[in-house]
């Protein structure tokens, strides 16, 4: 018994020096459990993610909903606001960034738009869906807003 305890014992040091491996003098890199394969996302896709109803529901989507920023209507700023985001595998909306921001809080705005989107229809590679990041340009042109309820 005392024998296989210390033979158990002066193999313990071994299997965790067998979990190092060395590709490269002073790197050492750990292989013991693999990690779960992180979703891939992708920057190409054969089918682009949709959101619901086409383009000219998510054009009528931001002329529904869209609110102007009084500081940039103050201000005179109109242009592009671009963000980037990742819709999943199953339409979900994440990480939003702005891309390109006017000011004036254009670029709130437009997040605040695209937080408040329904899911989208996925991406597909091969036929099946996949997460897949997408650019986005918001419109703030003042000749296309209502402003009589909104003070300056």
């Amino acid at each position: 018994m005392r024998k296989s305890i210390g033979i158990l014992l002066s193999l313990l040091p071994l299997g965790t020096m067998a979990q190092q491996v060395k590709d490269k003098p002073g790197k050492t890199e750990n292989i013991t459990a693999p990690k779960p394969p992180q979703e891939r996302i992708f920057r190409t896709v054969e089918q682009l993610p949709e959101f619901p109803g086409g383009s000219q529901a998510l054009q009528a989507y931001f002329k529904q909903r869209l609110h102007y920023p009084p500081a940039a209507l103050k201000m005179n700023i109109e242009g592009q606001v671009v963000l980037q985001f990742v819709v999943d595998q199953a339409g979900k909306i994440s990480d939003i960034r702005i891309m390109k921001d006017i000011g004036g809080g254009c670029g709130r705005e437009a997040v605040r738009l695209v937080e408040a989107m329904p899911q989208w229809r996925p991406a597909k590679q091969s036929g099946h869906p996949v997460s897949c990041i997408y650019s986005l340009p918001v419109a703030f042109h003042k000749d296309k807003v209502d402003t009589a309820g909104i003070k300056r």
